[in-house]
């Protein structure tokens, strides 16, 4: 009886310990033998040589809404910055020429003074906006966006020469192929 419940639960045991559970990338790269075959001008030359490490990508800071509206805030201040820096400009270079305009046209220091004082919290703006966009770019990450892999191999080309060649693949987090090509003409 001893006999037979141990090997009820050894053998199994054994049996299931040694199968080797398929991961992720184990699944891609029967995908991309699978599409290389398809597309190859010889297939059968095909000789695989080296597969980087599989890597998730995420989206960048840089593609979000929260991104796009900082951004456009930064953009509507630099018109307005640079209308108080030609007021200021145009305005110091009546300075040296007073003599020839009517009174009333006259540079007036304390108007002069204001447009530096606001020109001067607008770049205040502006820099803040820059550093929290900075801030978050560094601390940021974005949802999933897709694995990548790249895989190196051998294969006749259309002159039957033999070449080296790196493709790169790109897969949905289901994993569909989502798009794939030549290393070198990224």
């Amino acid at each position: 009886m001893k006999l037979i419940l141990t090997l009820l639960f050894i053998v199994p045991l054994t049996l299931f310990g040694q199968i080797k559970k398929k991961t992720t990338t184990d699944f891609i790269k029967v995908i991309v033998l699978a599409k290389l075959k398809a597309t190859l001008n010889d297939p059968n030359s095909y000789s695989g040589v080296s597969w980087s490490a599989l890597r998730e990508e995420h989206f960048k800071y840089s593609e979000t809404p929260d991104y796009a509206m900082l951004q456009s805030q930064w953009v509507a201040l630099l018109q307005p910055i640079s209308k108080e820096e030609s007021y200021i400009t145009n305005e110091n270079k009546k300075k040296g020429i007073e003599e020839f305009f009517d009174k009333k046209d006259w540079p007036v220091d304390s108007l002069i003074e204001k447009s530096r004082m606001k020109k001067a919290t607008l770049e205040k703006k502006k820099d803040s906006i820059q550093t929290i966009q900075s801030e978050r770019y560094k601390t940021y990450v974005g949802p999933f966006k897709n694995y990548y892999i790249e895989h190196t191999f051998r294969s006749r080309n259309s002159f039957n020469g033999l070449i080296l060649v790196t493709y790169y693949f790109r897969f949905s987090k289901e994993l569909k192929l989502l798009e794939f090509g030549n290393v070198d003409v990224l």
